[in-house]
């Protein structure tokens, strides 16, 4: 009993020690420290291991030690904050809905026999009632019935305007990139230079609201480029392993610094915005990360004012637990809801959809 006391004591303290490391992680640029990137995303393993120690001394009445993990689940409230949300849809009625959503290419690339879900994703954009729709992985062919979406999205109740930033074309003329529907004016508009390290990047739009005007920003940041299935698949190969292992790790740090440069660009234009500020996409990075700190400096996040559960983003076979698609927002504006529409299973992300009353009128 004494030997696994002190061993309990033991990892206690280690647990706590290494905790320390993880929670100020996210303060350092992975630019300058790429090491920071992978201790936080250790956050939450902390977090339950904290709250697994803390429950192990009640259970054997030790009251003293369990002090230590409660203190380190207190330390931890911020993060704890941004994995699990709590908050009622308010009763209020939005000014205006948002929605973001990464639509892969409206499925341009699966095969023809998958064709239906091309135009499922494609009808489920439209019918969407958001004022406003940011889309990542835009996929336009103006020669084709079912991908020339400008041409599909008003109807005679609703008219959009559209900005759309084409990074790259197809040997078809399809054009993929960014692009922001909205059925209030768009009065400017503009692309953010993230100095060629993505193709994607990030645009805005000034969108006249009544008699307002809010700059909406739609972002697509550095992908992880993981490859799950791989990540995932068995193997009794070590050297195998060793290398998918190794090359995740590479990509991860990769990720880590080019992502921790571009947050950096975005902040400083969002930090001279004449309006108020709504800020979505699809950041690629883990609400633990220097990329959430760095724009939660600026804005706050829709998801912990104004949503409840844990709210994952990511439509993947495995890697499911992941939240990385975000809606952020600034003084001025005040988020009634954020849901994540699980029931629109067409791309490898959820789409987003937040409500926001204007409060600058």
């Amino acid at each position: 009993m004494a030997v696994g006391l002190w061993l309990l004591h033991k990892m206690s303290l280690l647990i706590f020690v290494v905790s320390l490391l993880c929670y100020v992680a996210p303060t350092i640029k992975p630019d300058f420290f790429p090491f920071a990137g992978f201790l936080a995303m250790c956050i939450p393993l902390c977090m339950i291991a904290h709250l697994g120690m803390f429950l192990a001394w009640l259970m054997v009445k030790k009251f003293q030690p369990a002090v230590l993990s409660l203190l380190g689940l207190l330390m931890a409230f911020p993060y704890w904050n941004a994995t699990v949300a709590f908050r009622l849809s308010s009763e209020q009625k939005p000014d205006f809905e948002v929605l973001s959503y990464n639509v892969r290419l409206f499925n341009a690339y699966d095969r023809p026999e998958h064709s239906p879900q091309a135009k499922a994703i494609i009808q489920w954009v439209i019918e969407d009632s958001s004022h406003i729709k940011c889309l990542q992985e835009y996929y336009q062919l103006d020669t084709s019935t079912l991908f020339n979406l400008p041409t599909k999205m008003s109807s005679k109740l609703r008219k959009y305007y559209h900005f759309f930033s084409p990074c790259c074309m197809n040997n078809l003329g399809g054009q993929m990139g960014l692009a922001i529907y909205s059925c209030f004016p768009i009065v400017n508009q503009g692309t953010i230079d993230l100095k060629g390290r993505f193709p994607y990047g990030a645009i805005f739009a000034d969108i006249v609201i009544g008699k307002d005007t809010i700059r909406v920003y739609n972002l697509h940041l550095q992908s992880m480029s993981i490859n799950e299935h791989a990540l995932f698949q068995s193997s009794s190969n070590w050297e195998k392993i060793k290398a998918i292992v190794k090359d995740v790790l590479k990509r991860l740090k990769y990720g880590f610094r080019q992502r921790s440069q571009q947050v950096e660009i975005i902040a400083k234009h969002v930090s001279v915005s004449p309006y108020p500020v709504v800020l979505c996409g699809d950041l690629n990075d883990l609400p633990y990360s220097y990329t959430y700190y760095r724009f939660s400096q600026l804005l706050r996040n829709a998801f912990e004012d104004a949503a409840m559960g844990l709210g994952f983003t990511y439509n993947g076979k495995f890697l499911s637990f992941l939240r990385i698609d975000n809606q952020f927002y600034s003084q001025g504006l005040q988020p009634t809801y954020l849901h994540t529409i699980r029931q629109a299973n067409y791309s490898d992300h959820f789409p987003l959809k937040a409500g926001y009353r204007l409060l600058v009128h």
